[in-house]
């Protein structure tokens, strides 16, 4: 009697495990049907986290993770005055989950967009900001150029259905000037740090 009902049991736990599908708490997942009709309005759908019902080898699952998750990549281009500059920022980015479906159908995947799709816009547009600043005039117009360059960015990546919740500049290298500097992260920093701050970074632009 025991040898049945554990085989039972394990029969329906196997079955749940093949016709459900678990979203884990800050993803989304999109489910989608090959087979069904181009005009259903049924397929695909976007699934919050929980545990959903699926059909084997007709539903196919495509997880997207919704949290911010940060991405550090360095740029090399040239100021206003044909100096080279080399930027090494941090863009902390995440799916749009209302409009999920449309991120789905562009990229298809989160990895696409970062290996391909995200470098090639932070590329062109720091250097398209960059081109309206002379090489003396980065650190002291620092926060001027993060303000376009964040804007930029957000307009940019908001077509493809992705968020840019927020930019960091870690560092910052100017060939021929003496301004190399570490940036603080503004947002942890005390008033009186950011005032000590802008000062030396003044001075080094003079």
């Amino acid at each position: 009697m025991f040898l049945r009902f554990s085989a039972i049991l394990l029969g329906v736990i196997g079955v749940t495990k093949v016709v459900t599908q678990v979203v884990s708490p800050g993803f989304r997942a999109v489910r989608s049907n090959p087979y069904a009709l181009r005009r259903s309005k049924r397929e695909p759908i976007v699934l919050s986290e929980g545990l959903h019902w699926s059909v084997p080898f007709i539903h196919q699952f495509s997880t997207y993770e919704t949290r911010t998750q940060p991405y550090r990549r360095k740029v090399e281009t040239f100021t206003r005055d044909k100096r080279k500059v080399w930027l090494d920022l941090v863009i902390a980015t995440r799916p749009d989950d209302q409009r999920l479906l449309f991120f789905h159908r562009r990229m298809g995947s989160k990895d696409e967009f970062f290996r391909t799709y995200l470098p090639a816009i932070e590329e062109r547009v720091v250097t398209e900001c960059m081109m309206d600043f002379n090489a003396s005039e980065i650190a002291a117009r620092r926060n001027i150029f993060m303000k376009r360059l964040l804007s930029r960015l957000r307009m940019e990546c908001d077509v493809l259905g992705v968020l840019v919740d927020d930019l960091f500049l870690i560092d910052t290298n100017v060939e021929g000037i003496d301004i190399s500097f570490h940036v603080p992260n503004e947002s942890g920093t005390k008033s009186g740090e950011r005032d000590e701050n802008k000062k030396d970074l003044e001075s080094q632009g003079r």
